[in-house]
């Protein structure tokens, strides 16, 4: 029998057999596999594409103040030198310094005159009268004079540093190069009245910041609010080898 246009005779010459092949099932099996072939090409240029520019972006980049997404410790943040004043949060003393005080018969004590140094000056009458119109409401009539009283006064203390901090470049760290310290004195009062109702009234008064008051003195270091003069100092004391400068209001 006659083959067909489009196949090819194979002739097994040991077996005196014949094969047909058929081209167009061949040439459809060759064109998918250079279509594959093409197709895996393009994949790994792309690929290949991608990761050269990567690496150059990543090679542009080396000099940049932010490495691999983290700042780098080691950058400058201030110029060598820079000041900066910081004022501290204030500390309190947490103790009572005694003053004066007065004990007896609200008549007999009511004009005897109360100090706390040189700083503070009331009759004991104005302290008790204070005392119970700002906190019960009452007024001097309510006070039952030939009844007892007593009023004790104690002063504490507050601590105010102001510091310059001197940033070393070197080192990456700021160091504290001046600091200047107020103590500020605020005002206590334990009392006790007795008031024409029958009843005692007893209690502290406590005349700090906390509850709106100022101090009744404050012992200032010589430059605390000189802040052009407490600069300097920090330059000068950095040029000189980081000397230290400490000044205190109460020494």
């Amino acid at each position: 029998m006659a083959p067909f246009p489009a196949d090819k005779i194979v002739v097994n010459m040991l077996f005196g057999t014949e094969k047909h092949i058929d081209y167009k099932k061949e040439m459809y099996g060759m064109l998918k596999k250079l279509v594959s072939l093409l197709l895996v090409v393009v994949l790994l240029s792309i690929s290949s594409f991608s990761f050269a520019f990567a690496n150059d972006e990543k090679n542009q980049n080396s000099n940049a103040k932010v490495i691999y997404g983290k700042v780098n410790p080691n950058y400058p943040v201030y110029p060598d030198g820079t000041v900066k004043i910081v004022v501290e949060p204030p500390i309190a003393s947490g103790t009572l310094v005694p003053d004066d005080n007065a004990n007896g018969t609200a008549s007999t004590i009511w004009n005897i005159t109360l100090t706390i140094g040189s700083y503070f000056m009331k009759t004991a009458g104005n302290i008790i009268i204070d005392i119970a119109t700002t906190v019960y409401g009452l007024t001097e009539s309510h006070i039952a004079k030939n009844r007892g009283a007593s009023v004790y006064l104690y002063h504490s203390y507050t601590y105010r540093y102001k510091d310059a901090n001197v940033y070393h470049l070197s080192l990456n760290l700021w160091k504290t190069l001046v600091v200047e310290g107020n103590r500020e004195w605020y005002r206590h009062v334990l009392y006790s009245f007795a008031g024409t109702d029958g009843s005692t009234y007893t209690d502290r008064r406590d005349y700090t910041e906390a509850n709106g008051y100022p101090p009744i003195h404050i012992d200032a270091a010589p430059h605390y609010y000189d802040e052009n003069w407490i600069t300097q100092q920090a330059e000068y004391n950095y040029r000189m080898g980081d000397r230290i400068t400490e000044e205190y209001g109460w020494r």
